[in-house]
């Protein structure tokens, strides 16, 4: 994939007028007081520009780690996703 908009990094938070507590906050209880949570505004937007086909966003439970998110449909003709399983179990690949 080539346009993956990385949000890991401070310089790219700071760009978005995001930070790591934003990033990894909980969406789930703002959901349920009806609110939409500042991560899926940023996700929509994304989506949105039609240009973007993953974010690569700070995992929430692991702080050493980070998590991929495709926006399948936006994938472009060059572009593919693989899972890299170093223990052999998974084999997968998009498209």
């Amino acid at each position: 994939m080539s346009a993956v908009l990385d949000i890991t990094a401070f310089d790219s938070q700071n760009t978005l007028s995001t930070n790591l507590q934003e990033l990894t906050g909980n969406w789930r209880l703002m959901n349920a007081l009806g609110q939409i949570a500042p991560t899926q505004t940023l996700g929509e937007a994304a989506y949105n520009l039609q240009t973007i086909e993953a974010l690569k966003v700070p995992s929430a439970r692991d702080p050493n780690s980070y998590n991929l998110v495709v926006f399948t449909d936006r994938l472009s003709a060059n572009s593919f996703l693989r899972v890299y399983d170093d223990s052999g179990t998974i084999n997968a690949q998009l498209p």
